[in-house]
């Protein structure tokens, strides 16, 4: 396997235009797979999906960027797999537009066991801030963004995002799911069509 691993953050499969250009330079140094983020923070690069679109102006939310990607890849004799960071949902930043976010849902402005949040250990202080802001209790378990870590409700939702997603991504199999949890750290599980991942 010769593969290219797209990152959602930047150019890759937000628009036709990108889609092609990444298949072409795929094509032209002899890749014959993609593994594309279709998740960033609790938004998605797809349509039918439990989450809202990705949050980008170079993004089009009715455009389903897994779909394009899946059908111009296959077109060009290219694999995809789809990669979803599970537990990340936002970031330090003013909370997302779209009430059905995750964060928006479940985030510091949510009580008890409806809160499916840590913080950061990175960013403690503005993760204080944060929780003040909403007036909520401040908790610092994780080293990396502010992730869901909620029990049972998170691991049903995070095995929907990627059932949508494996399902989304057409047959070459397998969805790759990062998984990061507090100071435990990261992992990637691949997730395939019929068990056989």
């Amino acid at each position: 396997m010769r593969a290219l691993w797209v990152d959602a953050f930047h150019a890759g499969i937000r628009s036709p235009e990108e889609a092609a250009l990444l298949v072409a330079d795929a094509k032209r140094v002899h890749v014959n797979t993609l593994i594309v983020q279709v998740r960033r923070r609790g938004d998605a690069l797809y349509t039918g999906g439990l989450e809202p679109p990705l949050d980008d102006p170079n993004y089009e939310p009715s455009f389903d960027a897994l779909a394009h990607i899946v059908s111009a890849a296959h077109a060009a004799g290219l694999q995809v797999h789809a990669w979803i960071n599970a537990m990340p949902v936002w970031r330090d930043e003013a909370p997302p537009k779209d009430a059905r976010h995750v964060f928006n849902q479940h985030g510091p402005s949510a009580a008890g066991d409806a809160c499916w949040l840590t913080a950061t250990l990175f960013d403690v202080e503005g993760a204080r801030a944060l929780a003040t802001q909403h007036n909520v209790e401040f908790r610092a378990l994780g080293p990396a963004d502010i992730c869901g870590v909620g029990g049972a409700p998170v691991a049903r939702s995070v095995r929907g995002i990627a059932r949508i997603a494996l399902r989304a991504a057409a047959g070459d199999g397998e969805a790759l799911v990062q998984a990061r949890v507090g100071a435990i750290g990261s992992a990637v599980v691949r997730i395939g069509i019929g068990g056989r991942s």
